[in-house]
């Protein structure tokens, strides 16, 4: 497991604290509106969380429900499925190591170089302008088009349009800036 940096500890910290709240004011409002609630038989009790209104109850069994997966299914180094008692009840074997690899193969495969995607090159028919762009922007116009042509034309024509527009704003403002004695 990594270590937290400060900042992801305390957005962790923030979030278990979100947790404990909702938890508190789900129980709070299950207590109000079913007293005696842990005593009634599991069917009554299974009842009573179907038919309850509560929006805070509500909220709680929307966290309730997925932690208690996690907790009984998931990956025993979180720490739970405890001996791996849960995959055990439901047949699962667990996430072993693959058959067929040594521990060198899995702890430290060996790096294969990514292949170079040239996006310049998809985007030279629109101007030379846009094959300056950075890669990151243009594959984020490219799959903003979703493959079609016309609506990835449409995307760069208006980018091109704002860039003509805040070119000719910046002229100006220099030329006014040089009338008024600028250096």
């Amino acid at each position: 497991f990594l270590p937290l940096d400060a900042y992801e500890s305390r957005a962790w910290r923030r979030r278990v604290r979100r947790y404990q709240r909702t938890y508190a004011r789900g129980l709070d409002a299950l207590a109000d509106s079913a007293p005696g609630f842990a005593d009634l038989p599991g069917p009554a009790r299974d009842l009573v969380l179907r038919s309850n209104q509560d929006p805070d109850v509500a909220a709680m069994l929307g966290l309730a429900v997925p932690h208690t997966f996690e907790t009984c299914f998931g990956a025993p180094e979180y720490g739970g499925n405890r001996r791996t008692r849960g995959w055990q009840a439901i047949g699962f074997e667990g996430d072993r190591q693959p058959r067929g690899y040594t521990r060198r193969e899995v702890v430290d495969p060996e790096r294969e170089p990514l292949p170079l995607l040239e996006v310049g090159s998809a985007l030279a028919g629109f101007g030379p302008a846009l094959t300056l762009a950075t890669s990151e922007a243009a594959l984020g116009l490219l799959a903003s088009g979703g493959g079609d042509h016309d609506r990835l034309s449409a995307q760069v024509d208006s980018l091109l349009a704002r860039h003509a527009t805040v070119t000719r704003d910046l002229e100006a403002r220099s030329a006014l800036f040089r009338e008024r004695g600028g250096s």
